[in-house]
C-alpha cells in the first residue's frame, strides 16, 4: 500500500509538473505572440514614420526654380568698331577666375591666345582694393605692336574688365615682373578705370 501511495504521489507530482510545464509553455506562447505582435506593430510604426519622412523630404517641382548650375556674370570691355570708345558685353562664366577672364578677353580679340598671366593678386593698399597683374613676354610683344589708339583701348579694356570682375579700384600691370613700357607710354604705377 505504501508503494501505491508513493506511486500515486509520484504520478500526481508528474502530472502537476507536466501541467505546469504546459501552462508555462502556453504562457510563453501567448507572451511570444504578444511580443511578435508588438514587434510587428513597432515595425509598422517605424515604416509609417519612414514613409512620412520621405513624403516630407520630397520637394515639389518649383516652376521658378533655376535648374541650371549657377553662373557668374562678368563685363568684358573692348573697343567699339571705330575705336572711339569702350563697349562692354556681359558674359556668363562658371566662376570668376583669371583664366576665365583672360579667355573672354581673347574671345573679344582684346588679347591673343599666347598671352598668359604669370601672377595675379588682390591687395589692400591704403584702403583701396587693388590688383597686381603680371603678364608673360607675349603680352609685351603684342602691346608694342599696336599703335597708340590700339594700345590705349587694349590696356583700358584689361583694366576695366579686371576692376569690374574683382570689384577693385586700381590695377597695376607688369610684364615678367617689370614695368610695362611701350613706345608710346610707360605704366609704372596703379591705374584706375579708363573712360
Amino acid at each position: 500500500m505504501k508503494k501505491r501511495i508513493i506511486c500515486v504521489l509520484f504520478l500526481s507530482l508528474a502530472i502537476m509538473i507536466s501541467g505546469c510545464t504546459k501552462s508555462e509553455e502556453a504562457d510563453n506562447d501567448v507572451q511570444n505572440k504578444d511580443n511578435t505582435i508588438q514587434l510587428e506593430s513597432g515595425k509598422e510604426k517605424k515604416d509609417e514614420e519612414k514613409e512620412e519622412k520621405k513624403e516630407e523630404n520630397i520637394e515639389m517641382p518649383d516652376e521658378n526654380k533655376d535648374t541650371e548650375v549657377s553662373k557668374y556674370k562678368a563685363n568684358i570691355y573692348h573697343s567699339n568698331d571705330d575705336a572711339t570708345g569702350f563697349t562692354s558685353e556681359t558674359v556668363e562664366v562658371d566662376e570668376i577666375t583669371v583664366d576665365n577672364i583672360v579667355k573672354e578677353l581673347v574671345e573679344k580679340s582684346v588679347l591673343t591666345s599666347d598671352i598668359k598671366v604669370n601672377n595675379f593678386e588682390t591687395v589692400d593698399l591704403d584702403g583701396k582694393q587693388s590688383i597686381n597683374l603680371d603678364f608673360n613676354q607675349a603680352f609685351d610683344t603684342f602691346i608694342n605692336g599696336k599703335g597708340s589708339t590700339g594700345e590705349y583701348y587694349t590696356v583700358g579694356s584689361i583694366v576695366n574688365t579686371f576692376l569690374d570682375a574683382y570689384s577693385c579700384e586700381q590695377i597695376k600691370i607688369t610684364v615678367e615682373g617689370g614695368t610695362l613700357e611701350t613706345g608710346h607710354t610707360d605704366y609704372p604705377g596703379y591705374m584706375s578705370r579708363f573712360e
